[in-house]
């Protein structure tokens, strides 16, 4: 006996309904807590990802325009005795100094930048040392700290320039007490090195109060906060805890960290108990809700079971005329259900698939160096126009043939891949020409354009054109940009009744012309002569 699919459904719909009561607390209570889990572990981690985002900036834009400043600094230094020289080491420092305050006036967080050059061949307080003043927010020019006062390894004062010179490359220095300007900064310095020697440093500082203010302004949940940690686990900066210390795994806590540019760790800790508080809340709505879906979804189940005969049929029929080949069809079941889904699951898999099979012909028809139609879509064009030949409705056009000389030559010499650059320019060339009408290649060094419209019309000037083009490019430094095409073209005439013999005629007179650019070449190498108009 044949029952109908909405009483199956029904039937199938009270029994999971007795299931479901049965089973819902247990399920329910597991699964919730677990997506629950996730989504609060997911909340902090972007939590920490945001935080990240507003402080990571901070220290890229200092190392952005420090590494300008000293690109910059590197590349006004001619030679290491043009630094020694005190008159062309302080016109250097001139220029320097202008470039470095405009840098610093670009640089939100910026407190004071500096340039200090070497003291075996300079004086101890040469290059400059550029500071904001607290009270007009401009930046004024101060005098430099005379490192001869200091020993090298006296961190407090003259670190600054010893470590960064002694590791040989570009670093961010751990938060410090600048005893010379009395201002707690962090500092990233980068070595100078020219000639084989080290010339200096230059740095930018930055108030690392502000940052500490960021950190501690941060909260998660009621009492989570957010720290800072050195690369050894050491912490910086924590809202209890000494510079200094580590801070140590403890049971009931939660603590996610990340990687800053300058070497430092950002992390944020939060009590379990906080996180699980809402956590508990949700499951309990969630509960609740679940309950009444269950009730409500055996009243709805008798409701729906019937509707969704028909759409089912509808989707049947549908898809037995796309198995037949029917790429026409559509589906059109348009119910807010999973049917109705399903149905815009179908279409779109049907359109992706004339898509797909669009590309697929595409590929077929197009060149993958060039770009451009190959030999395959140009045998295609040709029963079109052979086409419209026979019935009267092609009645002007042309064939230029084109074949580029040298191409051999570069392959040979210079390798393929210099080869296949000659010919992608060759034949950026002929496009660019002949704009209004398609292009060819159909082989390896053989590109035909079928003049049409315009082009047609000013194929005289085109031609002109393309010899001014090519002429231009015998001054070009590499082999592969000196463009040589050999080019000739046939009109249709009355008599022709398909393309290839207006083709035929065409090649006939570029292999004449060919051969002509070659007998001028062993007269007068340096010029190859035009294309015939």
């Amino acid at each position: 006996m044949r029952i109908p699919i909405h009483r199956k459904i029904f039937g199938l719909s009270l029994s999971g309904l007795v299931l479901c009561t049965l089973s819902l607390g247990g399920l329910a209570l597991y699964f919730t807590s677990n997506i629950l889990e996730k989504r609060s572990q997911e909340f902090l981690e972007n939590r920490l990802a945001a935080e990240l985002h507003k402080l990571e900036p901070i220290f890229t834009d200092i190392e952005h325009y420090a590494n300008g400043i000293s690109a910059f600094i590197l590349s006004d230094i001619p030679s290491l005795e043009a630094l020694k020289q005190e008159e062309t080491r302080d016109e250097i420092t001139q220029k320097i100094n202008q470039y470095t305050t405009t840098s610093l006036n670009n640089i939100k967080n910026a407190t004071s930048a500096y340039l200090r050059y070497n003291p075996k061949f300079t004086l101890p307080t040469s290059g400059i040392l550029i500071m904001k003043n607290s009270e007009t927010g401009e930046f004024e020019n101060l005098s430099p700290t005379d490192l001869s006062k200091y020993d090298s390894d006296d961190m407090e004062h003259v670190g600054w320039y010893y470590l960064p010179t002694k590791i040989g490359k570009p670093m961010w220095l751990l938060p410090y007490q600048n005893k010379n300007i009395n201002v707690y900064v962090i500092s990233y310095v980068i070595p100078l090195i020219k000639f084989d020697e080290d010339i200096g440093v230059v740095g930018i500082d930055m108030d690392f109060n502000k940052i500490i203010q960021f950190v501690l302004s941060i909260k998660v949940y009621q009492s989570g906060y957010a720290f800072l940690e050195d690369e050894n686990g050491n912490i910086i900066v924590h809202p209890t805890l000494s510079p200094g210390k580590t801070l140590k795994a403890k049971k009931g806590f939660r603590v996610l960290r990340s990687a800053l540019p300058n070497g430092m760790t950002f992390g944020i800790r939060v009590p379990e108990a906080e996180i699980n508080a809402e956590r508990y809340k949700l499951l309990v709505e969630i509960i609740i809700f679940a309950i009444f879906l269950l009730i409500l979804f055996s009243f709805i189940s008798a409701m729906v079971a019937y509707s969704i005969t028909k759409p089912i049929l509808n989707l049947t029929e549908t898809a037995n005329k796309l198995i037949n080949g029917d790429m026409k069809v559509k589906f059109k079941v348009e119910t807010n259900d999973e049917i109705g889904d399903l149905s815009k699951s179908f279409q779109t898999a049907k359109d992706h698939m004339q898509e797909y099979l669009g590309q697929i012909q595409g590929l077929a028809y197009r060149d993958s160096l060039t770009g451009i139609r190959n030999r395959t879509a140009y045998d295609a064009y040709c029963k079109e126009m052979d086409s419209k030949i026979a019935t009267k409705q092609l009645r002007e056009f042309g064939i230029m043939a084109c074949n580029l000389n040298y191409l051999k030559v570069i392959n040979d010499n210079y390798g393929n891949d210099y080869g296949n650059t000659y010919l992608i320019n060759c034949c950026q060339l002929i496009c660019a020409i002949f704009c209004h009408s398609p292009v060819f290649r159909i082989s390896g060094d053989e590109f035909i354009v079928i003049l049409m419209g315009n082009d047609l019309r000013n194929r005289g000037e085109l031609i002109v054109q393309i010899n001014e083009k090519m002429n231009a490019s015998t001054t070009a430094e590499n082999a592969w940009e000196r463009l040589s095409i050999a080019c000739g073209y046939s009109l249709k005439d009355f008599r022709d009744t398909d393309v290839v013999t207006v083709q035929r005629r065409a090649e006939k007179e570029m292999y004449r012309i060919k051969k002509e650019m070659k007998n001028s070449r062993k007269v007068n190498p340096e010029k190859a002569p035009a294309i015939n108009s």
